[in-house]
């Protein structure tokens, strides 16, 4: 190795007479220092062993639209940075900690770290990336925040560990893990998607800024956070499978608002609680088609602010911490505290005769039956299975908030039948309530 020292007699990169040994090559240590404080311009594709831009460097460096690749990069320099649109392939590690320069432009270029057991290291939210792509095993070790204003990519069997946060604004794809005691934060964009669904994230919190992205399914080992501050987000949930193994929040900010659209055939699997965390004027929607909510850890508490999450199933147990709306069919019900709160099923379309079927085995002191009818029913029909001891139950029945006189209740221990004269014609929703 040998070590060549810019001059710059000229700007231009590619003339051995701006350099102290002739153009560099794979095995020369490049340095820019006070000897040539000069601007230098990538003119051809740059390689070297090692490149440092030392502090007395005061020049600008500009890579326009050619790559560079290297081992160690060291940028402590005082001038301007410009990436440029080209390659920046490293395989060693990145130290822009020293770095005091006033402009550091991160244009189109893309970065790939490429070794194992190597760091990332800058000293400021400005030292930013346009495209970063972790191919190697590396560390970030900057507390601050990171910064990919493209696209991030972590490759399979690749790990990425932080102590940070990282602001990404564009495609998100993790083939590989990402770890540590760290925070990302999704700007999720138009087009734009996270894809975790080949690998692992196992950091702190996520938090995903919905501006028309959407997510795709994968295993969430972190607490995840919908979030908005004062603008409103709106983002998509495609269909497959997700899990979130840590506390999922809906968590609108000042007058931000988040609606969340889950698209067909999304199932999301819950392990520990769901808050509804709405701050300010900032509201949360979520808007899900078919699939099912499982909640299968043990002890949750669940707010979902009452709105429609269609098929649950309770294979833990959980404990309500709002009214809960689910579909007719769901399951494991018994296994749910309520407390003070209701649980509210969406009953099937009223038809000629009135028979609305099971809703699931129930132990609780409340149930509210929505029923969006398309007929005129004279005698409705309410079978509800229920758990306990067979006998009379003290009842109080209403229909729209008004107590049903004229019903007539049977109950054998396992099956309430609640028969009632009233009238579905309405094309509003409706509400059956019945409490014990």
């Amino acid at each position: 190795m040998a070590t060549n020292t810019w001059i710059g007699t000229t700007n231009s990169w590619n003339t051995s007479g701006n350099w102290s040994g002739g153009i560099p090559t794979a095995s020369d240590d490049v340095i820019f220092d006070a000897s040539g404080n000069n601007p230098c311009t990538l003119d051809i594709n740059a390689e070297a062993q090692s490149i440092d831009f030392q502090p007395s460097y005061t020049a600008n460096f500009d890579a326009a639209t050619f790559n560079v690749e290297c081992e160690n990069i060291t940028i402590s320099s005082g001038g301007t940075i410009d990436l440029g649109s080209g390659i920046w392939t490293i395989s060693g590690n990145w130290d822009a900690s020293g770095f005091t320069g006033g402009v550091w432009t991160y244009g189109t270029s893309t970065t790939i770290l490429t070794g194992d057991a190597k760091t990332i290291n800058v000293n400021s939210i400005t030292r930013k990336f346009y495209q970063l792509t972790i191919s190697g095993d590396t560390a970030s070790i900057y507390a601050g925040s990171l910064y990919s204003y493209g696209d991030l990519t972590i490759d399979d069997g690749k790990t990425l560990t932080m102590s940070g946060s990282l602001w990404c604004y564009k495609n998100i794809t993790i083939a590989g893990e990402w770890t540590g005691n760290s925070v990302m934060y999704w700007i999720g964009g138009s087009g734009y998607t996270l894809d975790a669904s080949a690998g692992v994230i196992s950091v702190a919190r996520i938090y995903v800024y919905f501006d028309g992205g959407t997510l795709t399914p994968a295993t969430y080992d972190c607490q995840f956070r919908f979030f908005a501050t004062s603008a409103s987000r709106t983002g998509t949930l495609s269909a497959g499978n997700y899990i979130f193994n840590d506390d999922l929040y809906f968590n609108p900010s000042t007058s931000g608002d988040i609606i969340v659209n889950a698209v067909s055939g999304t199932n999301i699997e819950c392990v520990e609680d769901v808050i509804w965390l709405e701050a300010g004027t900032g509201t949360a929607t979520f808007n899900k088609s078919d699939g099912t909510i499982l909640f299968s850890g043990t002890g949750q508490n669940i707010d979902w602010d009452d709105q429609d999450l269609g098929l649950v199933d309770v294979s833990g147990t959980i404990t309500l911490d709002n009214d809960l709306t689910i579909s007719n069919d769901s399951t494991g019900i018994s296994n749910i505290t309520q407390g003070a709160y209701r649980i509210k099923y969406i009953v099937p379309d009223a038809t000629d005769g009135g028979i609305v079927g099971g809703v699931g085995a129930i132990s609780q002191n409340w149930l509210i039956a929505m029923i969006n009818p398309t007929y005129d029913v004279s005698n409705f029909l309410l079978s509800v299975p229920i758990g306990g001891v067979a006998g009379d139950l003290p009842l109080t029945t209403t229909y729209n908030g008004v107590e049903v006189p004229n019903n007539t209740t049977t109950y054998d221990g396992g099956l309430l039948l609640i028969q009632s004269k009233v009238d579905l014609s309405t094309t509003t929703e409706n509400k059956y309530e019945v409490k014990s």
